[in-house]
């Protein structure tokens, strides 16, 4: 039987537990609406293992520090690096964006959560950090993330059939978002254009 002593300290740590996530959730935010995902995490701790049988820990993934003129100017010939945080994953851990701005309501920014960590949990299983050419060119590694996601979609998609209209909303999304092909530089354009049709290929 448990000491008095480790009872009252295991009922001051769940309840302290529960009071920081209440905070989280109804603290006051200036100004756009944002869930966390330190809100969530335990939800999606629940998901990954039910689809895919295991734990990935979840971290957040950092947004990328500001350009400056010099980086620009030497990296002026390769594509501009991510704006925001992304997800990722190393075949173990899972890393998604440490919150996300609510444009509607927090259930579709919840849905968006799900997909992010579908996605990277999909990659993860398919051990494709683990095949990742790394000390091949950039052309090459580059080829390797068009057709390891386009293969890792598929196979999310027949293991959760339910999940096609979802795909198809994120990818029409995620070709919208593409930069103008003329802000890019010219010795990019095959590979975005690649990337752009398979974008429209698997949308449709």
């Amino acid at each position: 039987m448990a000491e008095a002593e480790d009872v009252i300290t295991d009922a001051a740590l769940h309840a302290t537990t529960f009071m920081q996530a209440y905070w989280r959730r109804h603290r006051p935010r200036a100004g756009v609406r944002q869930l966390e995902l330190s809100d969530v995490a335990p939800r999606l701790d629940l998901l990954a293992h039910a689809v895919f049988g295991r734990v990935f820990p979840l971290h957040p993934s950092q947004p990328p520090p500001p350009r400056t003129f010099l980086d620009k100017l030497l990296r002026r010939h390769e594509a501009p690096p991510a704006s925001s945080a992304l997800p990722a994953t190393d075949g173990g851990g899972i890393w998604l964006p440490r919150a996300i701005v609510v444009d509607t309501t927090e259930t579709a920014a919840l849905s968006r959560y799900r997909l992010m960590l579908l996605l990277q949990a999909m990659r993860a299983a398919r051990g494709s950090a683990l095949h990742y050419p790394w000390r091949e060119n950039a052309w090459v590694r580059a080829c390797y993330h068009l057709l390891e996601a386009r293969a890792a979609d598929a196979q999310l998609e027949r293991l959760l059939p339910g999940l096609a209209g979802t795909l198809r909303d994120f990818r029409l999304g995620a070709l919208a978002a593409r930069p103008a092909l003329a802000s890019l530089a010219p010795p990019l354009w095959p590979m975005e254009q690649a990337l752009r049709a398979m974008l429209a290929d698997a949308s449709a």
